[in-house]
């Protein structure tokens, strides 16, 4: 009975809602994997702060400044195959954005041959009460397009939203709200996984976003597909995303947690969450 009600919260029961040996087995596997990361995790971080607790100056990144609430926050989407979603995600930012006279958009080609670009150009089109610029473009990866992107963004609140995640109510507002106090040095969303999308079960899902919220909100590391919010001027004294195709959030992410470490202040996981594609 208790491996039965473990499995239904976990995603390890079929479509007719019967427990299966084989999502039994996925479950508790995936519960031995995202216990083992939250372990891991936990020990790096807590070896990080001890390194750096009395050394107040991290190589590589200049002071990093307050910031005055009520700029504009730039959005930036790189975009690579996303046809399957990029409407949609433009049309759900629509509905949630508090102050659209107070957010840029910025939808970055970063290659791709599904027609992605066409469609963000189209939906623009259709909603002309936002600001949203298609007109970048960057190849290589993630990292060059996020890069690319920040440098063409007028705001000075930058959000980076993965091409397939929609954000809560009036996400504007908070991460202008969150940044303002001085100790946050960056914000992200809780984590969770659009359910909408599933044609079967995912076995241990419930349990990864838990951990994956466990390891952002007290262990300080957020990934990208939390859409990560970070001042401009903190964003260019860390030095902005490396020029990598993969793995960008996380060098980006390593630098705030020592800044953290050292005492400028931490990143915080914000209640709301940004949903994000179960093809994932």
């Amino acid at each position: 009975l208790v491996g039965r009600h473990l499995a239904a919260m976990s995603g390890s029961l079929d479509m007719e809602g019967r427990l299966t040996w084989g999502y039994a087995a996925e479950f508790f596997a995936a519960c031995l994997v995202q216990a083992f990361m939250l372990v891991n995790v936990g020990c790096t971080y807590l070896l990080l702060r001890w390194r750096n607790r009395a050394n107040p100056k991290v190589p590589g990144v200049s002071p990093l400044k307050p910031y005055v609430n009520g700029g504009l926050v730039s959005v930036i989407i790189p975009a690579y195959n996303e046809a399957r979603k990029i409407e949609s995600v433009l049309k759900s930012l629509d509905s949630t954005i508090g102050s659209p006279d107070r957010v840029e958009i910025l939808v970055v080609d970063a290659g791709g041959s599904d027609g992605t670009m066409a469609i963000a150009e189209r939906v623009a089109g259709a909603m002309p009460h936002l600001d949203i610029r298609t007109n970048i473009s960057a190849r290589g990866g993630r990292g060059p397009t996020l890069i690319a992107g920040a440098e063409a963004a007028r705001g000075d609140v930058l959000l980076f939203l993965h091409g397939d995640t929609t954000l809560p109510d009036c996400f504007d507002a908070m991460v202008r709200t969150e940044l303002s106090d001085e100790k946050v040095l960056a914000t992200a969303f809780s984590f969770h996984v659009d359910r909408d999308e599933m044609t079967k079960p995912i076995a241990g899902l419930s349990m990864m976003e838990f951990t994956v919220n466990i390891r952002s909100r007290f262990f300080e590391l957020p990934f990208g597909d939390q859409a990560m919010a970070i001042t401009k001027q903190r964003y260019d004294a860390l030095g902005g995303f490396p020029n990598e195709p993969i793995m960008e959030d996380f060098e980006l992410v390593q630098r705030l947690r020592r800044c953290g470490a050292a005492g400028s202040g931490y990143i915080k996981t914000l209640p709301a969450g940004a949903a994000c594609s179960a093809r994932r």
